[in-house]
């Protein structure tokens, strides 16, 4: 088996075997020594006076005709550490193959300890076993640390740009800092600068110097722009000299960065020009990058580069009905509304499969941007184009109807599920049969929503008998006891009744907690029905939050959460969570209308329990 160190005899010409035997077992006594060391970051602390030329004289005699002077060198820059880190990572690069080789021995020789005592635990739970994942994991990893809270992850991301032994790597973690929510507040950027000034140190790899001029931004944002101009230009020229050493995606985003500045310093002309360089850089056969590049323009508010950049990629947009759709959306915000509903029409027709998921896939993509009336043709269409009770058109009506009932409309929204009811009914297919409970859900939503109809109308008698079909449906709705809890001008037998329906419901949602614990949604429903109605709010409380650790992030039971404090009379805490949910769910009605109601008690007496979302 060969033992031997990459390239220790190979091409240089052979030592003399009687020379210096004795210093050459104890050089390689050393190397063995120092390879297993761990090498901990505070350890670079190695004075930089002269430092740098040694190690760089080290680094040109890893390449010496001498197989001696060789593994001497090797054996000093080992023994040197994070010290020569750097130096040693940009020698992987180098056109000598010897020194290029012995450059990454060296450097996955070393043993980095990758968390610090003061780290806060979820960065070290993140970190742990990070040594031994392969770059795909550590992409991963990285991104998990990017999405703590509260900036918490960003420390730890600037030392992996520091000490990552990979340009490509490095440069992901940089990225990931880059991408943070800067922060608004005076004393909070100069922490991030000095968290990123201390943890970079007197790095010189292109993420450290990216994330320096970024920290300069703050203070000089002059001097930063034409900083990072210089630098985003010397990243492309890397990129078309060396692809391994950079990524067209990396490029793409330094450019999107260097707009965003742009726009924040009002230079329209400079962001035009940058634009037109990030253009450059796209593949026009790949939709994923188009649609981001939309995107990320149409969250700039730059509409007229959406329009200039459809006519770069006429082809793309003509065959991609998402691109198309944004577009669309351009031409709406830039206020020309006939183009732009005529574009949408276009998207609508120009889908070459035209099938029923294709149609689906686009609606939902159209729905989560808040582009409700083009998803509603969407889905009207997958209703057209699939069999009447497939899953597909269940889905669709079920999807649609919620939608329509959110934006208020819900007349259309019952007619919806009462078309799919009746197409079920009518239906010849062997599994209709297994539709029961879904028929059973849709003649409950109709009633509920013909009788949220009636109530926006003051038709509360209508609504009294849409509501008791309802509950003849499902008794467990907790919406429909809700609506029957606040129903005006209801009688003592209609209340006494409802608080019994909502008590025996409450227990069913308690059995159905002991008996899946881990299933959120149960604790959602119980906290919703109670701070909606009656009942205990500090157990309510207390399952919204459970739900919200089952499944964490979801708008809905933020909304629930906000709920419940609401209830109980904390309407700062109601508003700061209801706040979150409409971050999470922008173009939820139903959630914002929840917002702007308890904003309305913040100069008000306290919250009355018995009130109307």
């Amino acid at each position: 088996m060969n033992t031997s160190t990459p390239g220790s005899q190979s091409g240089r010409g052979l030592a003399d075997p009687c020379c210096c035997r004795q210093r050459l077992i104890l050089l390689l006594s050393l190397m063995v020594f120092s390879q297993h060391v761990t090498l901990a970051i505070d350890q670079f602390t190695a004075p930089r006076t002269n430092l740098d030329q040694s190690i760089a004289e080290l680094i040109e005699q890893l390449g010496d005709e001498r197989y001696t002077t060789r593994e001497l060198a090797q054996a000093r820059l080992s023994m040197l550490g994070l010290s020569a880190f750097e130096a040693i990572s940009e020698a992987q690069s180098h056109h000598d193959i010897e020194i290029s080789l012995r450059a990454k021995y060296l450097l996955h020789s070393m043993r980095i300890n990758w968390t610090q005592d003061h780290d806060p635990v979820a960065v070290k739970t993140i970190l742990k076993g990070y040594e031994q994942l392969g770059n795909d994991q550590r992409v991963m990893q990285m991104h998990a640390l990017a999405q703590l809270e509260g900036a918490m992850g960003v420390e730890a991301l600037c030392r992996l740009v520091r000490f990552e032994r990979t340009d490509e790597l490095s440069k992901e973690a940089a990225v990931l800092v880059l991408a943070q929510q800067p922060p608004d507040e005076l004393g909070e950027q100069k922490k991030l600068r000095e968290v990123i000034r201390t943890t970079i140190g007197p790095s010189q790899r292109s993420g450290a110097l990216w994330l320096g001029v970024y920290a300069d931004w703050f203070r000089s944002p002059g001097a930063a722009l034409q900083a990072w101009d210089y630098m985003v230009r010397g990243e492309e020229a890397m990129l078309a000299r060396s692809p391994d050493r950079s990524s067209p995606k990396i490029v793409r985003y330094l450019l999107r960065r260097q707009a965003e500045m742009l726009c924040l310093v009002d230079r329209p002309t400079d962001v035009i020009n940058v634009v037109s360089r990030l253009f450059e850089h796209l593949n026009s056969r790949n939709e994923i990058q188009l649609l981001e590049t939309a995107d990320w323009l149409a969250e700039q508010q730059q509409w007229d580069l959406v329009v200039k950049f459809s006519e770069r990629q006429q082809d793309a947009f003509h065959k991609y009905p998402l691109l198309a759709y944004r577009l669309a959306e351009a031409h709406h915000k830039l206020g020309d509304h006939e183009r732009s509903e005529r574009q949408a029409s276009a998207a609508l027709a120009q889908q070459v499969d035209n099938d029923a998921k294709s149609h689906r896939q686009v609606a939902q993509e159209l729905k989560s941007r808040g582009m409700f009336d083009w998803a509603e043709q969407e889905y009207r269409r997958v209703m057209e184009l699939s069999q009447p009770a497939s899953r597909i058109s269940i889905n669709a009506h079920y999807v649609l109807s919620e939608m329509l009932h959110d934006a208020q409309r819900d007349l259309d929204a019952a007619g919806v599920l009462e078309a799919m009811q009746q197409a079920i009914d009518n239906s010849d297919d062997g599994h209709v049969a297994e539709l029961q409970s879904v028929l059973l859900t849709f003649r409950t939503r109709k009633e509920y929503f013909l009788s949220q109809h009636h109530a926006a109308r003051g038709e509360w008698a209508q609504q009294r008998q849409a509501l008791e079909r309802a509950i003849q449906h499902d008794r467990t709705d907790a919406d429909v006891l809700i609506a029957m809890y606040r129903l005006p001008g209801q009688d003592e037998v209609w209340k006494a009744q409802t608080i019994r329906r909502i008590e025996k419901v409450a227990a069913v949602f308690r059995q159905r907690i002991q008996e899946y614990p881990e299933d959120a949604a149960y604790y959602n429903q119980l906290a919703w029905l109670t701070a909606n109605t009656e009942g205990d709010y500090d157990e309510a409380l207390d399952y919204s939050r459970k739900s919200l650790e089952l499944d964490p992030h979801q708008a809905g039971y933020l909304d629930t959460l906000a709920r419940c404090y609401f209830a109980k009379g904390d309407l700062e805490r109601a508003i700061k969570h209801q706040t979150q949910a409409v971050k999470l769910e922008p173009f939820t009605m139903q959630i914002k209308r929840q917002l702007e109601f308890f904003q309305s008690h913040q100069s008000s007496a306290p919250p009355d329990t018995d009130r109307a979302k």
